[in-house]
């Protein structure tokens, strides 16, 4: 399924709006359950449009964060926006978790 969503960037918008929409609802739990504060740095794979990991870098705010996601996903993001007021401490990374993971 990513592979082809990978090279039909055009058609999985819905699917990427949907996983944003999702990790809305879910980002707010996450922080309040969750210290980030001993960090420095957090890494969020696979994490869409950046909802989780602007939630994480607003809780604590000396923390860096990179988002890595497909690079049609990041592109994505980019447009989207939700890490834009974190941009002097978050980067976006394209990468592919299967291709990572599996040293290819």
């Amino acid at each position: 399924m990513f592979d082809w969503m990978a090279q039909h960037p055009e058609k999985t918008v819905n699917f990427n709006n949907a996983m944003t929409d999702m990790s809305s609802g879910d980002a707010g739990a996450v922080v309040q359950c969750y210290d980030f504060s001993p960090f420095e740095h957090i890494v969020d794979v696979a994490g869409g449009h950046g909802t989780l990991l602007a939630a994480i870098l607003d809780q604590a705010p000396h923390l860096r964060g990179t988002l890595v996601d497909m690079p049609h996903v990041i592109e994505g993001a980019k447009k989207a926006g939700i890490l834009n007021r974190f941009a002097n401490r978050s980067t976006l990374e394209a990468g592919e978790l299967f291709r990572i993971s599996a040293g290819r």
